[in-house]
């Protein structure tokens, strides 16, 4: 059985780097909120005569401890079976990812870029007979998204607006625990025979989700040490015109803010996001143990819970 791929290690790069960032952040000279941004555009030879717009900036690593809540796999007629990913397909392990996004901001606008890997795996005896071996289910959800934010409001770093996303990766998803069939196979171990096993199951493949939604930083104008609570929020619905994958996103943070420098700002974060995915496609289902199946319609739903903490920095 194929293992959930390991993060790579080269992941664990982007915390440390953050977290050096904040030592240097917070060894550097003080200033006030707000004092940082003109001392850039004074750097940056802004013309008095044509102000040169605010330029600022995140990248930000995220470890998440993410797991299946729940959802179910229906097929429609003239199956009309509804399996549970927890109870039928045994996603219920817990796994740990490492996010990664940069924002880059000019005046009212950010672009973002992330990096989210998902990938759960589920394990259950073949039509959960125990005299049969075990089957696998996955679904895979990892990829490269893109973003574009609108300020609305916009005080210091805290900010109130809407933003669109587009996913470059389809949600996929696996199966040959309920609708492979048996093959013979050589069997792995002594003595030499054939086995059967679970194959050609089936496979469910989304389109590249597209979403619209707002998102609301707020840091407050008080400090202690120069340190200041912080909150955010992030919510997503799907466009449908755009895409027949429903996403919808909904995040919340909470955390605490460093002293700005001229060197920028950190932030420690933690929060809770939960995903909602659902999908249709046409699958393949097997009648009998051996028999290669029948087309059919079915619905994918599925909730992905995610606890996470952040490193952040800030320019």
């Amino acid at each position: 059985m194929r293992q959930v791929p390991k993060l790579q290690r080269a992941l664990w790069f982007w915390p440390a780097v953050v977290a050096l960032m904040g030592v240097l952040i917070c060894t550097g000279p003080v200033v006030q909120p707000g004092e940082a941004q003109i001392l850039s555009r004074i750097a940056g030879g802004a013309s008095p005569l044509m102000p040169m717009p605010s330029i600022m900036g995140e990248a930000k690593a995220t470890p998440v401890w993410s797991q299946i809540e729940g959802g179910n796999n229906t097929l429609g007629a003239p199956i009309n079976y509804s399996w549970g990913l927890r109870e039928t397909f045994g996603m219920t392990r817990s796994y740990l990812f490492i996010d990664t996004m940069v924002r880059f901001q000019i005046s009212r606008v950010s672009f973002r870029l992330h990096y989210e890997p998902r990938e759960f795996v589920g394990t259950a005896h073949f039509r959960h007979d125990s005299t049969l071996p075990k089957a696998e289910a996955r679904l895979e959800y990892s990829g490269i998204r893109l973003g574009l934010d609108f300020d609305i409001l916009q005080w210091g770093r805290s900010r109130i607006g809407v933003d669109v996303d587009y996913n470059t990766y389809s949600p996929v998803f696996t199966e040959a625990i309920q609708t492979g069939h048996l093959v013979l196979a050589p069997n792995p171990t002594p003595p030499p025979d054939l086995i059967a096993v679970p194959a050609r199951g089936k496979k469910m493949v989304g389109e590249t989700p597209a979403t619209f939604g707002f998102h609301i930083t707020y840091i407050p104008g008080w400090n202690f040490y120069g340190f200041a609570p912080m909150a955010e929020t992030r919510c997503r619905w799907p466009l449908r015109f755009l895409s027949q994958t429903d996403l919808t996103d909904l995040e919340f943070a909470v955390g605490l803010k460093a002293p700005e420098t001229l060197l920028g700002s950190f932030a420690v974060k933690g929060g809770y996001r939960q995903t909602n995915l659902k999908w249709s496609d046409n699958q393949i289902f097997s009648l009998t143990l051996v028999d290669f199946g029948v087309s059919t319609p079915t619905d994918l739903d599925v909730t992905i819970g995610n606890w996470f903490g952040e490193l952040a920095y800030y320019y």
